[in-house]
């Protein structure tokens, strides 16, 4: 008969302030894994079942089928890491720095939708002196261990896609995924406008 509810903080939570945050809505955020091109993820066991497991093996499945390509983002060499198209070791924590610093390169190479951010996108000026600052690719090749070439590689190849995805899963904090860390993965998506969309 309590009216509180209370629950295991998880990655749910932060996935949730994050959505709220970037694209004001209060929900759980869906990925259209079946139906994106290139997956870059930052950390989602998706071969270990992250989220929905058979909905994850399924998407992974026709990602494969359709000829998508999956980029593995994470420290160590996981189930989903090995079975990946890309596996890059970042160091651990440092994986919504690895984003930013994507970013940058995405917006500094003029790959972003630029319709999509002049017409659906508030605080894009924000963003860009924000990751214009602090995080060129060198800066961040210093803080992951990853060469500035495969930031700028994994950037261009997320901009080629047709239907890019980037998903975010453990990382730095007390709960796996960090809320900065959701955010600076999410706004990747938001570059290449990919939200609401199928695949997306």
């Amino acid at each position: 008969g309590s009216p509180n509810f209370i629950r295991i903080p998880s990655i749910q939570d932060n996935y949730e302030l994050a959505l709220y945050l970037t694209q004001g809505v209060r929900a759980t955020p869906g990925f259209d894994v079946k139906n994106c091109d290139y997956i870059l993820s930052f950390g989602s066991g998706l071969i270990e079942g992250w989220e929905s497991p058979v909905f994850m093996f399924q998407g992974k499945s026709a990602l494969v089928q359709n000829g998508g390509i999956m980029g593995q983002i994470e420290p160590r060499l996981s189930k989903t890491a090995a079975k990946s198209d890309k596996w890059v070791a970042a160091k651990p924590g440092t994986e919504g720095a690895l984003a930013l610093g994507i970013g940058h390169v995405i917006i500094s190479e003029g790959l972003y939708n630029q319709d999509f951010v002049a017409n659906y996108a508030a605080g894009f000026g924000e963003y860009k002196k924000f990751v214009m600052d602090g995080f060129a690719p060198g800066a961040v090749s210093q803080m992951t261990g990853i060469d500035v070439e495969s930031i700028a590689g994994l950037a261009r190849d997320f901009c080629r896609a047709r239907k890019p995805l980037a998903i975010c899963g453990r990382g730095a904090g007390n709960s796996p995924g960090s809320l900065q860390e959701l955010m600076a993965v999410h706004a990747l998506n938001a570059l290449i406008g990919n939200l609401n969309q199928t695949g997306g």
